[in-house]
């Protein structure tokens, strides 16, 4: 039994998965603006009033004989009937078994009236007093129904739907009316009809919606077994086949547009991302949307087509500049490794570079060389291809330009050391960098012979073997100098050493006060003065676009030092050197 009952079950759900699969594959033909909305769950009424055209083309009575008739009952005002019905609670039922939204089958229960607005009196020779109240008789048909009722509704819109309807159920009619409201010659009959029709809704974005519509109904209606037991009328039967037409008015409950359709428009206008973002969404709010099997197919879609709409995201950001975002989106279709786009790819990653390299050398004609790095910074860390290298020669020429503006200031140390890296970033700038060391090179040899002047012998003699190191092929220059130097200085120190031995104190020099307020990047010369008064040395260089720029040494007699650079009058950086004081 649980076999049996595990193999139904595997035949339902297959059933439904190729039903849903071949109802959305009939969906693709159509242009739906509303492909992926909720359906029409239920119509909790439906009201329809109109009138129904009798026997097109033969009489509508039947007699017990050829020769009877009645008179004008063949009169098309006669042969008018007006039809009132209610249909209620119509649900969605085979929502739970097919899961589509291409069309809805609402299953409900429903009744009708119709009877003639005229009644029509019988004719001279006939019964026309009624058995029961002894008041006058009239020809007055009346039919009461009550059905089951199918219908099935394609929206093909937000606002606008078509429907057919299939009703059958019971109906009772009869064909006499009395004066006091008797009723005779009566018969119970199946009875059915079918109509198709339209809709329009009032209110198409919300749950609950009002319909107004019309449509046209043929009834199968064939009374010909009329009951008369009291032998009151030579009427046998009534042919009420009719066609007619109606006004509906009902409420009807979903059929409204979900975050699907929007997703649909998005696609639709190129915007891929925000396509499948919305698809995930409907996903997400509705696991058991009808037109689930279709969303995760668009999902893909929208997947495949994302590289083409990074693409194009890209060359926005390239125009506006904005490297970040365009190599990040660029890096992103490439991933997807869509046919015939890798060469786009590397056609805008070409763009980049050569933008990159443009900006880059504008920055260094005008000496921003600030600027440069920051740029060149946020660059070498995105996805371009073949970027390390021509990162590494933008940072061998910043480090260059560094090490240039510290040999004019002449602080070698950073100058040398700047020069190192931009010979480590980039070999080749090698030879642009020669030239300058050389000028360091006689910078530290100045250095000792203003040492040797000032007869510190010590400093002269470091300032030498810099200038070495710097550059070992002047050591002709500074080999006999360096020999006497360090001769000097091992018999200054052996004279150090004795002298200590007969000193029984040491002089402690005072530490430099410290200076509030202290002075602050920005500011001008004149500021600086104001709080620091003149310093120990001012060193000044002007470069080759007329930029003063200042060097001010302030000493103190703890050994330590302030240096305060300024650019045409403007403090732009401050560096502090301690040094161990000598007891």
């Amino acid at each position: 039994m649980k076999r049996q009952t595990a193999i139904l079950l595997i035949l339902i759900g297959w059933f439904q998965l190729l039903t849903a699969q071949t109802l959305d594959k009939i969906a693709d033909i159509f242009s739906n603006p509303t492909e992926y909305r909720m359906p029409l769950l239920m119509t909790p009424f439906e009201f329809k009033v109109g009138t129904q055209l009798v026997s097109l083309y033969r009489s509508p009575l039947y007699f017990d004989s050829t020769e009877t008739s009645l008179v004008n009952s063949d009169q098309l005002y006669y042969r008018s009937l007006y039809r009132f019905e209610l249909d209620l609670l119509k649900f969605n039922f085979l929502r739970y078994i097919v899961p589509q939204n291409l069309v809805d089958f609402q299953t409900g229960i429903g009744g009708s009236y119709t009877t003639p607005l005229a009644r029509l009196n019988l004719p001279d020779g006939w019964n026309d007093v009624s058995p029961k109240d002894e008041t006058r008789l009239f020809y007055s048909p009346r039919i009461l129904e009550l059905n089951v009722n199918q219908s099935v509704i394609f929206q093909w819109s937000e606002r606008f739907c078509n429907t057919m309807q299939f009703n059958y159920g019971k109906s009772l009619a009869t064909a006499y009316r009395s004066l006091g409201g008797d009723r005779f010659l009566d018969q119970e009959k199946t009875t059915w009809s079918v109509a198709v029709g339209m809709k329009v809704f009032i209110r198409k974005e919300e749950r609950f919606k009002e319909a107004y519509g019309v449509e046209v109904k043929y009834i199968s209606a064939n009374f010909d077994r009329l009951a008369d037991s009291k032998r009151l009328s030579p009427i046998t039967g009534m042919n009420f086949n009719s066609l007619g037409i109606y006004l509906t008015f009902s409420s009807m409950f979903g059929g409204y547009a979900s975050v699907g359709d929007d997703a649909k428009n998005l696609y639709e206008s190129g915007d891929y991302i925000a396509a499948k973002a919305n698809f995930e969404q409907l996903l997400q709010d509705i696991p058991n949307h009808p037109r689930r099997f279709r969303v995760r197919r668009m999902i893909q879609q929208c997947i495949n087509q994302m590289p083409l709409q990074n693409v194009a995201i890209a060359e926005g950001f390239i125009e506006a500049r904005n490297f970040t975002k365009a190599a990040n989106y660029l890096d992103q279709a490439k991933m997807k490794n869509l046919a015939g786009l890798d060469s786009v790819i590397t056609e805008d990653f070409k763009k980049i570079t050569e933008i990159f390299i443009h900006d880059m050398d504008s920055l260094f004609l005008v000496n921003q060389v600030d600027a440069a790095e920051d740029l060149l910074k946020k660059v070498e860390i995105l996805p371009i291809p073949d970027i390390t290298d021509l990162a590494n020669e933008y940072w061998s020429e910043i480090y260059f330009h560094r090490g240039a503006l510290f040999t004019e200031y002449g602080i070698w140390d950073k100058a040398v050391a700047s020069f190192d890296m931009a010979v480590k970033k980039h070999p080749s700038i090698r030879e642009r960098v020669d030239p300058w060391l050389l000028k360091i090179a006689f910078g530290y040899i100045n250095d000792a012979n203003k040492s040797i002047d000032e007869k510190d012998v010590a400093l002269a003699l470091e300032s030498l073997q810099q200038a070495t190191r710097v550059r070992p092929d002047i050591q002709f220059i500074t080999k006999e100098p360096i020999q006497l130097l360090e001769d000097g200085v091992r018999a200054l120190q052996k004279e150090m050493a004795i002298q200590k031995l007969k000193e029984t104190s040491r002089q402690r020099i005072p530490v430099a006060p410290k200076i509030q307020p202290e002075p602050e990047l920005g500011m001008e010369e004149e500021m600086v003065l104001e709080m620091l008064d003149h310093p120990s040395t001012i060193t000044q260089y002007t470069d080759h676009l007329n930029h003063l720029f200042q060097l001010w040494i302030y000493c103190y007699t703890d050994g330590s030092e302030k240096q305060y650079y300024f650019r045409d009058g403007i403090l732009f950086k401050i560096e502090t050197e301690k040094t161990d004081s000598s007891e």
